[in-house]
């Protein structure tokens, strides 16, 4: 016997519908198709879509888990998949938890659009404890390009020492791990010695690799593409791999190209740019986030209020009242877990947020 329909969160008139057609538990609905369930109903394809979305999170839960994991039965609360924090409550309620362990999680965007501030965050955010949305382990730093913003993650990391003071008394800049690698021998030499002997441990929580398009756009030419996909796929697996046997979450930086199609994106406007590497590494990402710039600054007092929490311990103020902060844009382009959504986001000296007054734009 699954789930009773009149439990589901779901419009009344929806389940009085359900009801009227004889179906009266979630089993009876996930054996039909949406066609089916439209003739036997009489509801639209939009109102089956969220009776059956509103069946699977009552059956499974809210929580991610793979075909296989269903297939053996695996869906009990210690398989579900966990998620990464992002430091700001109204990003990580809309990402619904965060970001996924397991899988790549891709951050794509043009130059200065807030890439690296976002991965630097993440690096603070693993560290905290899992009841506030970290997990409680330090991070890895891939870099490929330019120098490591040390000073800005210094910054960063003084926020959050007073933002979680009574939370840790650890050094956030003690547990992060950084490798600069400069060519294709560095990046493999990392990827298959240094990389899973540090995940052997235990400690590191987050692997981000900043950026993966640097070194394939520059090694490569257009006579050997053909090696090219191969080295990227075999990257590829090899991060995905490595996530999925210490269940990590892995972050991958990637560079944006021309878009000569006009292809366009949740907004319907047309995208200027495209994410590179192409449709083979596209293949092996789990979760694919853009971002882009916004013209024009705003304060503090515009942009920010206090998130309030139960948990009065920690301090989640983003600063003084007078902070300039750049506006940037984030677009959930694919998630296995998310509908293709667009957030505004400012970047201020603390970090990264949601803009409360651009909510929803």
């Amino acid at each position: 016997m699954g789930v009773s329909i009149v439990d589901l969160q779901v419009n009344p008139r929806i389940i009085s519908a359900t009801k009227r057609a004889g179906l009266h538990d979630s089993t009876a609905v996930l054996n039909l198709s949406g066609a089916e369930l439209e003739r036997l109903t009489g509801l639209t394809s939009s109102d089956i879509t969220q009776l059956k979305d509103a069946v699977s999170e009552a059956v499974l839960g809210t929580g991610t888990i793979t075909a296989l994991e269903i297939w053996r039965r695996q869906c009990s609360e210690e398989t579900r998949v966990p998620r990464l924090s992002t430091g700001c409550d109204q990003l990580d309620k809309a990402l619904r938890g965060g970001l996924l362990t397991k899988g790549i999680t891709e951050i794509v965007g043009e130059s200065a659009s807030g890439k690296t501030q976002v991965c630097l965050q993440l690096c603070l955010c693993v560290q905290l404890p899992v009841k506030y949305g970290g997990l409680a382990g330090g991070a890895m730093y891939i870099c490929t390009e330019g120098a490591f913003p040390n000073r800005r993650l210094d910054q960063m990391a003084r926020h959050f020492t007073q933002r979680y003071s009574r939370v840790t008394k650890h050094r956030f800049t003690d547990q992060i791990l950084l490798e600069h690698v400069a060519d294709f021998d560095g990046l493999d030499q990392c990827l298959q010695r240094k990389l899973p002997l540090a995940l052997a441990r235990g400690k590191i929580k987050l692997v981000v690799v900043d950026s993966v398009a640097a070194l394939f756009r520059c090694h490569y030419d257009n006579h050997n593409l053909v090696g090219r996909a191969k080295h990227l796929a075999s990257l590829a697996m090899q991060l995905r791999r490595l996530a999925d046997q210490y269940n990590v979450v892995v972050i991958c930086v990637n560079q944006v190209s021309a878009n000569m199609s006009k292809v366009s994106d949740v907004s319907s406007q047309p995208r200027q740019s495209i994410p590179a590497l192409g449709l083979v590494w596209a293949d092996h990402v789990t979760c694919r986030l853009m971002m882009s710039r916004r013209d024009g600054y705003v304060t503090m007092a515009d942009t920010f209020r206090e998130n309030e929490t139960e948990d009065r311990t920690v301090d989640k103020r983003m600063g003084t009242e007078s902070q300039p902060v750049s506006r940037k844009r984030l677009e959930v382009v694919f998630a296995p877990h998310l509908p293709p959504v667009v957030f505004p986001l400012v970047i201020s000296q603390s970090g990264i947020a949601v803009e409360m007054n651009g909510l929803g734009t």
